[in-house]
């Protein structure tokens, strides 16, 4: 079952990496850097704070997938019914466990953090059912940034 947490991993950065850029092309003003600049104005460093959402949920899909409006359910939304969306909403907060506590931080940054390893049986996420719905959020997501 090796290859099927790398692939959850691969997926979720994959995802992450779609939300931030919707967000920062999107909504630029909740990007926050911080910036030195020397005695002359021009800036000799910039760090990323944020993006969308708290430093501390920068890894959390449901967060970001909330900032992208995926799950949204009006007008042409990425998925047919409410139980669709349950379904992904599911899914999404299963990888962000594989992003987190697998593929990143496999153990915790700070005391009072608990990992939260995804243990089998776990939910749709299997396979082609993981594709069935992460596929449509990075379609949709990829479409959004060809138009710029």
């Amino acid at each position: 079952m090796a290859h099927l947490s790398a692939a959850k991993m691969l997926y979720a950065l994959a995802l992450e990496t779609a939300f931030k850029a919707v967000i920062v092309r999107d909504r630029p003003a909740e990007v926050q850097f911080k910036t030195k600049t020397d005695s002359a104005g021009n800036v000799v460093f910039a760090e990323l704070m944020q993006i969308g959402v708290s430093k501390g949920a920068g890894h959390s899909l449901s967060a970001l997938a909330e900032k992208t409006e995926v799950f949204h359910r009006g007008g042409n939304p990425i998925f047919a019914t409410d139980a669709d969306v349950t379904s992904a909403r599911a899914t999404v907060d299963e990888l962000s466990a594989f992003i987190t506590w697998i593929g990143r931080y496999p153990t915790p940054t700070r005391a009072d953090q608990h990992p939260n390893y995804p243990v089998p049986p776990l939910s749709d996420a299997w396979g082609d059912d993981m594709r069935r719905w992460t596929d449509p959020m990075l379609d949709r997501l990829h479409g959004l940034a060809e138009s710029v």
